[in-house]
Parts: C-alpha cells; sequence; structure tokens
C-alpha cells in the first residue's frame, strides 16, 4: 500500500549548494555555472528515470540551464534563498510512465498557484537502499518566471501568512496519488491520470513493477542539459552525492 510523503525546504545560498548545482545533480545532467565560474558534470549519475521543465502559462521557452542561472543572478544577497525543493515518495504500485505524470501533474499545480518554473525529475530506490523508495524531486523558482525573466517572489517565499496555502497543495497531491494508485488496482480499469487532468492515460493492462516488459518512461533527456519543455494549458539543502565532477572551465 502506499503511503503518502511531501517536503518542501528551501535552498539557501549560505547553506547549501547553488541553484545551478543542485539541478545539475537531481537531473544528472552537466550544467555551468555562471556567476561561480564552475561546470557541475553529474552526467554519471544514475538511477534518473526523467527530467522536465514544466513553466508556467505564457513563460515562453526555457533550457535548465538558462533558467537557473537566471535564478542565481536574480538574487543580490549572500543568504537568499535561490530556488525550493519538494521531494514526493510515488506509489511503488505504479509504472513509470504513470509516476511520471502524477509527478508532473504536481509540478503544474506549484506552476499555475505561485507562477514558478519546476524542474521535475524522477528517480528509482538506490541499489542499496529501501527498495520502495521511488520519488520525485521538485526544484521550483522562488520567483515567478516570465518569457524572458525572473520577476517577484512567489508568494510561498514571503511569509506566515502567504504559506497557509500550503496544506492545499499537499491535500491534492495526496488526492491525486490515492486516485491514481486505486485505478491502478482495479482490473481492467484504466489506471493512470486522467487527461483531463494533464496526463495521459495509462492502460489497465500496464506491465507492473519488476516486470521484463516494464521500461523507464522516455523523454525528458536526463543528463542532456536540454530537458523536454511542459506548457500549462489554462491557466535542497543537502550536498550532492554519488559520482561527479565540478571543475573550473579551461583557461
Amino acid at each position: 500500500m502506499a503511503v503518502y510523503h511531501c517536503v518542501t525546504k528551501p535552498l539557501s545560498r549560505s547553506t547549501g549548494p547553488s541553484a545551478v548545482a543542485a539541478a545539475a545533480y537531481r537531473a544528472g545532467a552537466c550544467l555551468f555555472d555562471q556567476r561561480q565560474g564552475i561546470q557541475h558534470d553529474y552526467t554519471r549519475r544514475p538511477g534518473v528515470l526523467h527530467a522536465e521543465l514544466v513553466v508556467p502559462e505564457g513563460a515562453g521557452t526555457w533550457t535548465r540551464a538558462a533558467l537557473w542561472n537566471a535564478a542565481e543572478r536574480a538574487e543580490k544577497q549572500k543568504n537568499s534563498r535561490t530556488a525550493r525543493e519538494w521531494e514526493v515518495a510515488l506509489p511503488m504500485e505504479l509504472p513509470v510512465d504513470a509516476q511520471r505524470d502524477l509527478a508532473v501533474r504536481f509540478a503544474r499545480g506549484l506552476a499555475a498557484k505561485y507562477g514558478c518554473a519546476v524542474d521535475v525529475t524522477l528517480h528509482e530506490p538506490d541499489r542499496v537502499g529501501d527498495p520502495r523508495n521511488w520519488h520525485a524531486q521538485l526544484l521550483a523558482t522562488t520567483r515567478i518566471v516570465t518569457a524572458d525573466r525572473l520577476g517577484e517572489k512567489c508568494a510561498i517565499e514571503l511569509g506566515d501568512g502567504k504559506r497557509r496555502s500550503l496544506p492545499g497543495a499537499r491535500a491534492n497531491g495526496n488526492h491525486s496519488c490515492a486516485a491514481d494508485v486505486g485505478r491502478a488496482g482495479q482490473p481492467g480499469a484504466a489506471g493512470g491520470p486522467s487527461p483531463g487532468a494533464g496526463g495521459s492515460p495509462v492502460a489497465g493492462g500496464a506491465a507492473p513493477r519488476g516486470s521484463p516488459n516494464r521500461r523507464p518512461a522516455e523523454g525528458g533527456g536526463a543528463g542532456s542539459g536540454a530537458p523536454s519543455q511542459t506548457r500549462l494549458e489554462g491557466g535542497a539543502n543537502g550536498a550532492p552525492r554519488g559520482p561527479f565532477r565540478s571543475r573550473q572551465p579551461a583557461a
């Protein structure tokens, strides 16, 4: 049985890696940090199943490198919050394509509510960890994203009064998880998100977890540095781990 888990935490310049480094690690990509002059290469990181940018309606087209370098440029203080991370457990009962649609739908809700861009990455469990730990990491900008720049701070970053809307986002995610798991468990029923919710349907006969016919969802280009773009219709701290190479560029 799926157990719902969702936590959020800010990424601060004074206590953690840059937003560029954090995005590169989570997506298994290679990104150049223009502010620090450092290239962060995590293309050898295993376990990244999918990476995708979700941007608000009318925000144009962004690449991962352009978005997170813009997020760093927008902040002037040494203790500025450069990003906000959401970590969401994904039901292990669902196939990868349904997990992806669930995470992307959650990201669309954040983008519509706060005007931020969300970098969505899906991760499978570590080989030596809990085999049920299928999860998504959603790295969101702390500022409203437009077609050419990052503007004012998002409402969720402004103070306790604005944070009162946060439980609504958690409740929506919880409801989506429960609904998707319920559909996946009904013989002959359509599983996964409905088209009206912004995701593609998953056939009730989708291969279960562990089946040799089950394959990770395609797309997103994890490690490419040029993720797929998703626009809306209507509307961590923690040091990196695993194999990586961060180096100064050649003169």
